[in-house]
């Protein structure tokens, strides 16, 4: 969960607050290394902002307003879900190596997040042709692991949602911005799956273990299965 702040062209003519809404994200993901992975996410909100009165779109709502500088303006909303893919780098393994399984280390861990999304506009008519556009995903991700076996983590994330010319229609106006976006925070908490441990494969080995007996020696072969590389042996 979230919040963010619409930024368009005209997300100057009114207050900063009335440009803010909650969001709400949940997602799926893998690590195919300890450094890199790849995510699919989906988000639902609402993106709220300013309109000229000489540009007025589908997402207009309410009555023309004025602002201290004579701009006359109406307020926007537009409700949106997106799904969205994106490749996950984690900067702090890639600096400094990977820890090990049940390591204290890199308790503290930031991730890079870049993707595309492809964005539906909920509520309007579909004949607008506007309803549909492709979106850019920046993300820098804090991770605090609550344990050693690091299956759990609280996540902090600053998000940059970059998207197409639809939201506030620039393409209606001269010297407009090419692409509208949502900059926001979120917390949320992550839950791994399936712990994978990192580094050596188990082998299987035959050890030699000399045992004696009365009035007689044997030798005695034991199959031992070591384990991968961080693991304690049971």
């Amino acid at each position: 969960v979230g919040a963010h702040t619409y930024r368009g062209d005209f997300s100057t003519y009114g207050s900063f607050g009335k440009t803010v809404s909650p969001d709400w994200y949940v997602g799926i993901g893998k690590w195919f290394t300890p450094v890199v992975g790849f995510k699919v996410e989906l988000g639902m909100s609402e993106s709220k902002g300013f309109m000229d009165e000489k540009y007025p779109t589908p997402y207009c709502y309410g009555d023309l307003q004025t602002n201290s500088k004579g701009n006359k303006f109406w307020q926007t909303r537009n409700k949106w879900l997106d799904l969205s893919g994106s490749a996950m780098i984690n900067l702090s393994r890639a600096l400094y190596g990977y820890e090990g399984a049940l390591s204290p280390k890199l308790m503290n861990q930031f991730i890079l997040n870049a993707g595309l999304g492809y964005v539906h506009h909920r509520g309007l008519d579909k004949s607008l042709n506007i309803a549909d556009e492709w979106s850019g995903h920046l993300e820098l991700q804090y991770s605090r692991f609550l344990t050693k076996s690091k299956k759990v983590s609280l996540d902090l994330k600053a998000r940059l949602i970059a998207y197409q010319t639809n939201f506030d229609k620039p393409d209606v106006h001269k010297g407009s911005s090419q692409f509208d976006a949502n900059v926001g925070l979120s917390v949320g908490v992550t839950f791994y799956l399936k712990h994978h441990v990192w580094g050596y494969n188990a082998k299987t080995q035959y050890i030699t273990n000399y045992v004696t007996q009365v009035h007689t020696d044997t030798i005695k072969a034991q199959k031992v299965k070591v384990p991968e590389y961080g693991q304690a042996n049971s």
